[in-house]
């Protein structure tokens, strides 16, 4: 064991003097890759390093070199993923928003030497939260946004699903756009946890909530058990209905344009698809049509469970789908009309029959002014006087009524769009350029024009519902409750540029409904907007 210890330190101590050490082609990286870089989901990443070589002059092949960005959201190199194989970097971003790892790795193949620069890219999604506008541009659909920034602040996108890059291209009038916590599928349907949906008068399609992207498996057709849907199958409304104080588990309606009713209830373990349809008689064996409007309350407080109210232009009547926690009526059910009299006297709760036997005009649901009892909100017409009346009744299994009367308002008979202010409980509504405010509260009820716009026109009116809030008083939300109150006007000036022409304001009500108040800017440069809906941020 000495001869050998003393062979081996012999060898090492000749090797010392063998090496010859030289520099190699060793690359300089720009400054502009230290720090951290900051980047937009579904935007456009351009990195144009400028790295200088050592030994440039001896470098006669331009392909000598390989390219590499990847990333990771740790340092461990292990689980690193690719971005791009170029020495540039030019890529529209798709993934998600959150704090990276990036490396620029460089090969020099001819010595097969790696050397890589490290640098940190911090990513946000400018459109994970905002209002989704569904325009109209030229007569055709397109989706604008107002994209709300971390500050607050909204900027407007034209074009959002052009400047995503999605596959998805819209065709015909505009008519849904609508978004909520769908939750996973359970083996099959369309593999998103959040919907997003757009519909035209020919077609509706979910996309992909970060990137926006597109497949034809995303056609909302592929969501409903029915197979003898026609080709251009499209939806007159999409109504999230109470979340058992759970955002993640959604009740669901979609009603079809052509008056088709499906439910899907994950939260009372049915199937993760839309069901067979709901108007459907189990008693006759026979279908009737429903009018486009879902009364639903699409927020739940705490475990209270509220059911939803749709109106059968066929039979010209109002019913009601009771959803348990448990199982779900595979039909829509009569409501039975409260008793005439109570202890031989006029019962002062029966105020109309659910079977009205008028045309709806309008109907809306959950109207929070009492949280335990949301009421339904709904508009009729009577074609035999051309009167119009309004009816209140409590969105509960009880269906309490509260009010049936003649409404005699300005101009009401050429109104356009309706919207109800969800904690005061008036009534808006346009004509042309004229906004009013119809409230039912008084000993005679008050019509009072809130703002003429003049010679812009009035497109759309929202009152925003927050499915990641809740509507009891105190309970915590990203989405405090008064904003649920506040009224978005959408209108356009017919005479300006054609798609850049849409505008938007933001009113409170003022106390007693005694006028609006503007908040923040007016909104401008998308389409003329049809319809509109807050999109929640997800992530």
């Amino acid at each position: 064991m000495a001869v050998l210890s003393l062979f081996t330190y012999s060898c090492t101590k000749e090797d010392l003097g063998n090496y010859k050490y030289h520099d190699i082609n060793e690359p300089k990286f720009t400054d502009g890759l230290n720090g951290t870089l900051n980047a937009v989901v579904a935007q456009q990443l351009t990195i144009r390093p400028t790295v200088e070589f050592t030994q440039d002059a001896a470098v006669t092949d331009p392909n000598r070199y390989s390219y590499e960005w990847v990333y990771s959201e740790t340092v461990n190199i292990n689980k690193l993923r690719t971005l791009a194989t170029t020495k540039d970097l030019d890529i529209k971003l798709n993934i998600l928003a959150g704090s990276y790892y990036v490396w620029y790795k460089i090969t020099d193949k001819v010595t097969q030497v790696v050397f890589s620069k490290k640098f940190n890219l911090e990513v946000r999604n400018e459109i994970s939260e905002g209002w989704l506008l569904m325009t109209e541009v030229n007569g055709n659909a397109r989706v604008d946004m107002l994209s709300r920034q971390l500050d607050g602040s909204f900027i407007t996108i034209k074009d959002l699903l052009g400047s995503t890059g999605s596959d998805l291209k819209l065709k015909g009038a505009p008519k849904v756009v609508y978004s909520y916590f769908t939750a996973q599928p359970n083996g099959y349907g369309i593999p998103l946890s959040y919907g997003v949906y757009f519909g035209t008068d020919q077609s509706i399609d979910r996309v992909d909530p970060v990137s926006f992207a597109w497949k034809p498996a995303y056609n909302v057709k592929r969501e409903i058990l029915n197979a003898d849907l026609p080709e251009n199958f499209s939806i007159a409304a999409v109504k999230r209905s109470m979340g058992l104080g759970n955002k993640n588990k959604s009740n669901c309606y979609i009603l079809s344009s052509s008056g088709d009713l499906y439910f899907n209830g994950p939260t009372a373990l049915l199937t993760p698809k839309y069901g067979p349809v709901l108007n459907f008689d189990n008693a006759t064996k026979v279908k009737y049509q429903l009018a486009p409007f879902i009364g639903a309350c699409e927020n739940g407080n705490g475990s209270l469970t509220f059911p939803a109210f749709f109106y059968d232009v066929t039979n010209k009547r109002i019913l009601r789908h009771a959803v348990g926690t448990s199982a779900a009526p595979n039909s829509l059910a009569v409501i039975p009309n409260p008793p005439a009299l109570v202890g031989g006297l006029p019962n002062p709760n029966a105020l109309f029959s659910f079977s009205v036997g008028m045309d709806l005009v309008y109907m809306t649901g959950g109207i929070i002014r009492t949280p335990t009892a949301p009421e339904i909100y709904a508009v009729f017409r009577d074609p035999a006087t051309s009167k119009f009346w309004l009816m209140r009744f409590e969105q509960t299994n009880a269906t309490k009524q509260v009010y049936f009367k003649e409404i005699v308002a300005t101009d009401f008979d050429k109104a356009e769009n309706f919207a109800v202010s969800n904690l005061t409980g008036y009534l808006f509504y346009n004509v042309g350029s004229k906004l009013y405010l119809y409230d039912p509260f008084q000993a005679t009820p008050l019509c009072t024009m809130m703002k003429d716009y003049g010679a812009e026109k009035i497109s759309a009116l929202k009152f925003p519902v927050y499915h990641s809030g809740a509507p009891g008083p105190g309970l915590p939300t990203p989405y405090p409750l008064p904003e649920t109150d506040k009224l978005w006007v959408c209108y356009y000036n017919p005479a300006g540029t054609e798609g850049e022409n849409g505008k938007m304001d933001k009113f409170s009500i003022n106390l007693n409904g005694t006028g609006l108040t503007q908040e923040g800017p007016t909104f401008t440069g998308f389409g003329k907007v049809k319809t509109l809906h807050y999109r929640e941020k997800t992530q």
